[in-house]
């Protein structure tokens, strides 16, 4: 299985763990059926692929304040047993929801 940041065809369904931040999720949700704002929050040109540049950090942008910012983080995500700990897509290679809640975190 190979893993993506996000799928050819978005996974509209994303799961949220009881954490109180199924806000975000649905905010996330909404986002996902607007594919040119979603490209202006994930930039283009990344990936877990040598391909895509991989190199164990992905770049977010957020709009916060009246102006764009822009959030770097490292890959590492939370499991347990193999397992996404908090918000993950049900396809087990796609990890857009995950690295986005964990930058929208920082």
């Amino acid at each position: 299985m190979t893993k993506s940041l996000i799928s050819i065809t978005v996974n509209r369904l994303i799961v949220c763990v009881t954490t109180g931040d199924c806000w975000l999720l649905a905010a996330i949700s909404c986002l996902s059926q607007f594919p040119d704002m979603l490209k202006r929050i994930i930039p283009e040109g990344q990936g877990f692929t040598s391909a895509e540049g991989y190199c164990g950090m992905f770049r977010f942008s957020f709009w916060s304040f009246g102006k764009w910012k822009e959030v770097i983080i490292d890959d590492k995500l939370p499991t347990f047993n193999g397992r996404l700990v908090f918000m993950h897509s049900p396809e087990q290679n796609e990890f857009w929801t995950a690295l986005m809640e964990k930058a929208y975190a920082k």
